[in-house]
């Protein structure tokens, strides 16, 4: 990519998570964005189509970042203790980004990193039982982590303790 125009995306997102962490989503106006960015309305255009094409391109930057930074991604059924805190490690290395990003939308940060760890490990087309397994797991793990009454250390080796129970020769197989 032209260094130029990496600057340029660069620039607007760096004002757009500035007006995001003030502002709705819904009310962010792309004019004020531009204004802000020090760039005319057509450059803006010329990458995204508004300002929610725009949140849900830096939302999946996002989560890839934390994909990539998932190490331990292999280790859920092998290792849970390892996956849950390298999971919360990729997390946590985004944590300022997710809460502006996904601010009161954590249900749309959930979504996107199960789709995420299903690409990751169910085969395309998979059987609907490991689909709806794995929404069962993740959905129950993330119910528990975004619970504030559940400890995360106690949460995570609970749920490791779960996830050591699940026949894994019957599962994503």
């Amino acid at each position: 990519m032209d260094l130029r125009v990496q600057k340029t995306l660069e620039n607007i997102e760096k004002e757009f998570l500035t007006l995001r962490a003030k502002t709705p989503l819904n009310k962010i106006k792309v004019n004020d964005l531009c204004e802000n960015a020090k760039i005319n309305k057509s450059t803006f255009y010329r990458y995204y189509t508004d300002v929610f094409d725009l949140s849900d391109k830096a939302e999946n930057e996002t989560i890839d970042r934390i994909m990539e930074s998932f190490t331990t991604i292999d280790c859920l059924f092998t290792n849970p203790e390892e996956f849950i805190s390298g999971l919360l490690a990729a997390i946590g290395q985004h944590d300022q980004k997710i809460l502006t990003l996904f601010g009161g939308r954590i249900n749309i940060f959930a979504d996107k990193i199960e789709a995420r760890l299903k690409r990751h490990y169910l085969s395309s087309p998979c059987p609907l039982e490991d689909d709806m397994m794995m929404s069962f797991l993740i959905g129950g793990a993330t119910h528990v982590f975004l619970n504030p009454t559940y400890d995360i250390e106690a949460g995570t080796k609970t749920l490791a303790a779960f996830l050591r129970k699940i026949p894994v020769n019957g599962f994503l197989s």
